[in-house]
């Protein structure tokens, strides 16, 4: 009964208390808003317990409330006033308005959180004299106690006043903030908008030529405007910019001009004003000034950084730019010209005109917006040609190419078409420099201007197919016809195409008709047509183009077949993907053969007499969605046909499968296969054993090395004999039982030479496994007695190829990798290279390198690998073991160096092209310094092994090390150390202190100051590094080996991994801004772009409907500058689309980046 009682007191108590606060608060109707007057700040009390919401009342800070309370307020003075509800107990919502009814208020701030705990912060922009109507409301309907207070606005900052400008100098990076500026009586509006908060500054041109002018850091949308004159109301623009852009405009030296940074709507914050270096014009920005070019084909740099437009000067590829610069050439010959910009940092606008001044110039017949221009040329007319450099607002460096004038093809003419031949017919082609003749049709329903002829006869009744392919940009502006008829102004349309890739003509053909056809440029502005290189073809599909009408070979244990890949080849449903592209099995054209054992043995296919670069593939299966890949082959020969050789199983069927290594890839296919029988000839052995390594196993390799022995048994001097033998034992270095034991002794599993890397084992959270006994020295047991043995023999191999005329060539089948030329350098560097291996063995034999295994991956695990833990735990490392082979190394040392610097010398002296990627060494021209720095190295390291010698003004003295009494290294390992530990942690003086837990970007800087970086800043040394290994199809920059629709070129440019999948996100962003401008959300997109980025172009494009795309720049507006990012090898750059989203329909908005390489 007692605990009943208390239930009910308790209840009386709550109906007690509520019915305290059941009246409203008396400021709960707007009607009876409470006043704010005095003085501030003020601090007012309040309660909307038990307050209500209205009729017509808005929702408060976007929340439906429902416990509303009010206050008014009229400002004293215009300016920034905090209102804020922090101190309150329950979670606030903020609004302010102008109006005086409920019902039509007009929202000037609103806030729900910002104050912390659920309270709320606000900002609000008064005018001096206007009345706010405050209102406080509870989240959900919340309710309690109320603390609301108003702050004064500080005061405007010293130079918000036109006549209190601040003075600056020079190349400025200035400070500063607009809170609380205001506008003065008779003030611009600067970069076109009213703002209402701007600062001034006033600076004085150092010199005359071009400045930019930005802010950044910028917390608010920014205005910036540049002016010239002394009085506020009576001034004269001279640039302007809004929203974070660059102001670009020409100074007078000894002149003022004054600066406004205003805030967009207005908005005030802080911000960094940036003033530029002042870039003076080139030598040829005047038209009267232009440089005179060698006639012929040349090239030249230019840059067009701080060059103006002229009076009367023309707009250049239709763009109205404004910084160009002039050259003058004379054509030596007739013809058609390209003209070519390459590595610019900006959109190239170019112009070719005849004139003798800038108001007077006659169009040549081509101005292009873009990196090419081409036009005719008559011999010993002198032409001017302006770059300019659209609407960017900075200009920059560049390249100016001009070609030598390309003569009319011979076939530019009707009446002298070419004959292409029979059923299937292919020509290569190009419409440089042609023309149109009189009563010539427009191909396509296009004037075009540039048509060159073929003629072809149909050699039977049925559907055949006209193909077109053009190179680079004439892929898209090439033009396809077919006619009867025999004279130019009397055809017949047959049928035409001017899109699709390739331009394709279908059409049934009678018997003996002979068909006309033209290929032509399209002309989208009159007096401008393109042209360029094509490939042209008329075919029938080959029977075998189905896995189902495969040619049928036979039993035959040798023989061949022709047939022929064309674009009307496809690929079936089920069908396996290209090697290079596996998940797409849609991206070639094949055709089949099929071909059944007649024995058990080793037969060899290849297709080496086709006429274009193919792919040959044999399977096993009976369904064309169930084959299982035998052998394969992509690039055996320099042309990059192929060839294979495979174990066949007497009775088998075998289905073999040809393509083109790329989808424009076309041509009549020679297939032939032959049985390799017992060898009875030096030759003999030396097939077999090549086509023993193109089976790429263990068994296969040792198989291989047996053939090449049995034909130096026959001539032991035979120089390609003694290579394949050679290279083989350093294959077999990874091969064999004792290699296998030796891993297993490291604990790793083995991945072999030709199946991927060699691993340890790894748990399910990354770390690595050691396994029980495992030791360091197992690795080094290998190494002195199986490993240097064998590479003893390896070189005396070698030393038998000695001819200065030794060449030989491996497949992609034989070498596991790719096509690979050999010639006597290659040989010189692999005897190097056996030599270095040798020094390395002997070092570790001189010095214990015995570890535990499990020591070592324990530390590396918990990220404890120091410099005093690794000497720890290799107990004797840098302690001789008695073993002492430091004569051995020297002479390795020695021998390594006089083989490379002999090896180097000869690709350097004997090859016409150094960077020949095919040989199996090479020096790519990006790379000459690099190789030559590493040249005098070797040399230098080479020469202090009998002495000292000087490197960078020290004395170098190796020969104390090798030839000293002392053998320890422990004993000098203070000195190396600087006399501490060096460990993962401490901060490398080296490096200025940079610690490795510092950003990328940071490390990378200090490693580029002490000139240790090794940047992959062209394509050439990028694709070294992340593409080695690769199929040569798989390292060109059109090709996407990891299959993410993003190509080698592209991945270069964004800074991808090109064998990892990335997404656009990886790269870049679009969409609407999350800082509204003005209420409005803008397109914008931000992508990263390499710092250092030779020979690549980006540039932003807009398009209303995906087809037409402005690259001009004329829409957008660059946001700030380019921000580093922290890996250190890009930055991030941002541009906005500067149409107004609520007036536009649509806008898209793309990046897109051009290799510049001429």
């Amino acid at each position: 009964m007692k605990k009943r009682y208390f239930i009910v007191f308790c209840v009386l108590v709550f109906i007690q208390v509520s019915n305290l606060y059941a009246v409203p608060p008396v400021n709960d109707a707007f009607a009876n808003r409470a006043p704010v007057t005095g003085s501030l700040p003020q601090t007012l009390n309040g309660t909307n317990v038990e307050a209500t919401k209205e009729s017509g009342e808005p929702n408060h800070a976007g929340t439906t409330g429902g416990k509303s309370v009010w206050w008014t307020w009229t400002a004293p003075s215009t300016g920034s006033y905090i209102i804020k509800t922090m101190g309150s107990n329950f979670d606030t919502v903020l609004a302010v308005y102008t109006g005086a009814a409920v019902n039509a208020l007009t929202l000037r701030a609103s806030d729900d959180d910002s104050g912390g705990g659920g309270t709320s912060f606000l900002t609000l922009s008064a005018t001096v004299g206007t009345v706010y109507q405050i209102a406080v409301d509870g989240w959900a309907g919340a309710s309690g106690n109320i603390t609301l207070t108003i702050e004064p606005p500080p005061p405007p900052p010293a130079n918000d006043a036109f006549a209190d400008r601040l003075n600056i100098s020079g190349l400025s990076l200035i400070s500063g903030n607009n809170n609380n500026a205001t506008k003065e009586a008779g003030e611009s509006n600067h970069a076109g908008y009213s703002g209402g908060r701007s600062v001034w500054y006033s600076w004085t041109a150092p010199a005359s030529g071009e400045v930019s002018m930005w802010t950044t850091n910028n917390g608010f949308s920014t205005l910036l405007g540049i002016y010239t004159g002394s009085s506020v109301n009576a001034l004269t623009q001279v640039g302007s910019v809004a929203f974070g852009g660059q102001a670009v405009f020409q100074v007078t030296g000894g002149t003022s001009y004054q600066i406004a940074v205003d805030g967009y709507n207005p908005s005030s914050g802080s911000f960094t004003l940036n003033i530029g270096s002042v870039i003076p014009p080139p030598a040829n920005d005047a038209f009267g000034a232009r440089i005179v070019l060698p006639s012929g084909a040349t090239a030249t740099a230019g840059t067009n950084a701080g060059a103006t437009k002229e009076p009367g000067e023309p707009n250049h590829g239709g763009n109205a730019g404004g910084k160009s610069v002039w050259w003058t050439w004379m054509a030596p010959s007739s013809g058609e010209v390209t003209i070519e910009v390459t590595n610019s940092t900006f959109y190239p606008l170019i112009g070719i005109y005849t004139g003798s001044s800038v108001a007077a110039l006659v169009s040549a017949g081509a101005t292009s917006g873009g990196n090419t221009a081409n036009f005719m040329a008559a011999s010993g007319v002198t032409y001017h040609i302006a770059v300019d450099s659209g609407s960017m607002p900075n200009g920059g460096n560049f390249e100016l190419g001009i070609s030598d004038p390309v003569p009319p093809p011979a076939n530019d003419q009707f009446a002298n078409r070419v004959l292409l031949p029979g059923t299937f017919a292919k020509v290569n082609g190009y419409n440089n420099g042609a023309s149109k003749e009189a009563g010539e049709p427009s191909h396509a329903g296009n004037t075009g201007g540039k048509s060159v002829w073929y003629r072809w006869v149909a050699p039977s009744n049925g559907t055949f197919s006209a193909y077109l392919v053009g190179d680079g940009t004439f892929a898209n502006n090439a033009m396809l016809a077919i006619y009867t008829g025999s004279a130019v102004n009397a055809l017949t349309p047959v049928g035409s195409a001017s899109w699709g890739t390739p331009r394709t003509v279908s059409f049934t053909a009678t018997a003996g008709t002979e068909y006309q056809i033209a290929v032509d440029g399209a002309s989208w502005t009159p007096g401008v047509v393109f042209s360029g290189a094509f490939l042209l073809s008329v075919s029938q599909t080959a029977a075998n183009n189905a896995f189902a009408d495969a040619i049928d070979l036979g039993a035959a244990a040798n023989g061949s077949s022709t047939s022929w890949v064309d674009f009307g080849a496809n690929t079936e449903m089920g069908e396996p993907g290209h090697p290079a592209f596996p998940w797409n099995p849609m991206m070639h054209r094949t055709i089949w053969w099929k071909w059944t054992a007649p024995v058990s043995g080793l037969f060899s296919f290849d297709t080496l007499g086709s006429d274009f670069d193919t792919v040959l593939e044999v399977y096993t299966g009976t369904a064309v969605n169930a084959l299982s890949l035998v052998a394969e082959s992509h690039d055996a020969d320099a042309e990059g046909r192929s060839s294979i050789a495979f174990q066949a199983a007497l009775g088998t069927s075998y289905y073999f499968r040809v393509m083109g290594e790329t989808v424009n890839d076309i041509g009549n296919v020679a297939l032939q296969f032959t049985q390799l029988g017992a060898p009875g000839s030096l030759s003999d052995h030396i097939r077999l054993g090549r086509a023993y390594l193109q089976l790429q196993t263990t068994p296969s390799l040792a198989a291989a090395d047996a053939q090449f022995a049995a034909a130096l048994a026959i001539d032991a001097n035979h120089p390609e004999a003694n290579f394949l033998k050679a290279a083989t034992g350093l294959a077999r270095l990874e091969q064999g039982a004792a290699f296998e034991s030796a891993l297993a002794g490291l604990g790793i599993t083995d991945g072999d030479l030709y199946g991927g890397g060699h691993t340890i084992p790894e748990d399910v959270n990354g770390d690595r496994i050691a396994t029980p006994g495992t030791h360091t020295s197992n690795g080094l047991n290998y190494l002195v007695n199986t490993a240097l043995p064998q590479l003893t023999v390896v070189r005396n191999h070698l030393d038998k190829v000695s001819a200065s005329s030794f060449h030989t060539t491996l497949s992609d089948g034989e070498s596991a990798l790719r096509f690979v030329r050999v010639d006597a350098g290659d040989v010189a560097l692999m005897r190097a290279s056996t030599y270095m291996l040798e020094a390395l063995i002997r070092l570790l034999q001189t010095y214990d390198a015995g570890a535990s295994m499990a020591d070592l991956i324990n530390q590396s695990n918990t990220q404890d690998l120091t410099a005093e833990s690794l000497v720890g735990s290799f107990s004797n490392l840098l302690e001789s073991t008695g073993n002492d082979q430091r004569q051995a190394l020297k002479s390795a040392l020695q021998n390594a160096n006089t083989h490379y610097q002999s090896g180097s010398a000869f690709i350097r002296n004997n090859r016409v092209d150094p960077g020949d990627a095919d040989f199996l060494f090479a020096i790519a021209p990006e790379n000459t310094q690099v190789e030559a720095d590493a040249r005098a190295r070797s040399q230098e390291v080479s020469d202090s092994l009998n002495g000292s010698t000087t490197v960078a003004g020290e004395t170098v003295n190796l020969a104390q090390v090798i030839q000293g009494p002392d053998v320890s290294l422990r004993n000098r390992l203070p000195g190396l150390m600087g006399n501490k530990a060096v460990s993962s942690t401490t901060p490398d003086p080296t490096f200025s202190g940079a610690a490795p837990h510092l950003t990328q970007n940071h490390i990378n800087n200090e490693l580029r100051v002490h000139g240790l970086l090794y940047e992959t800043t062209s394509f050439g040394s990028w694709s070294g590094h992340f593409l080695k290994n690769l199929p040569l199809s798989d390292q060109l920059k059109t090709a996407d080996p990891d299959g993410d629709l993003i190509n080698n070129f592209a991945e270069y440019a964004f800074n991808l991994n090109p064998r990892e999948r990335s997404a656009t996100s990886d790269y870049a962003t679009s969409g609407l801004e999350t800082n509204l401008i003005d209420g409005k959300a803008y397109l914008n997109i931000i992508y990263n772009r390499r710092i250092n980025r030779p020979n690549v172009s980006y540039v932003v494009a807009v398009s209303d409907n995906l087809t037409a795309w402005d690259r001009t720049q004329a829409q957008l507006v660059q946001v700030g500058l380019p921000v580093p990012n922290p890996d250190g090898v890009t930055e991030s750059v941002q541009f906005r689309v500067l149409a107004d989203p609520t007036l536009t329909d649509r806008k898209f908005i793309r990046i897109e980046v051009t290799d510049l390489t001429p």
